[in-house]
């Protein structure tokens, strides 16, 4: 159940992902929660890496505003690791 509601959660997301955050800091932050909720085993840092650049270890591009295309790719990433 609790995976369907993140599945749910994250489908309302994806279709309008600026309702929920216009930077990338606070968008992956909420997808990042609602898979830190359902799975015990979700790495924040590694999720991070996966959609933000790094140097060294600071991530870059954390304020910049998101697109539909980027916001679209994180979802689908969490759908993914929600289904496998």
């Amino acid at each position: 159940m609790l995976k369907e509601n993140a599945i749910n959660l994250l489908n309302q997301t994806i279709k309008c992902p600026k309702m929920y955050a216009t930077d990338k800091e606070a968008f992956l932050m909420r997808v990042s929660t609602i898979l830190e909720i359902v799975d015990e085993n979700f790495s924040v840092e590694n999720f991070y890496k996966t959609h933000l650049k790094t140097f060294g270890s600071n991530y870059i591009g954390l304020n910049e505003e998101i697109d539909d295309i980027w916001a679209k790719e994180v979802i689908n990433d969490a759908l993914y690791l929600l289904k496998s």
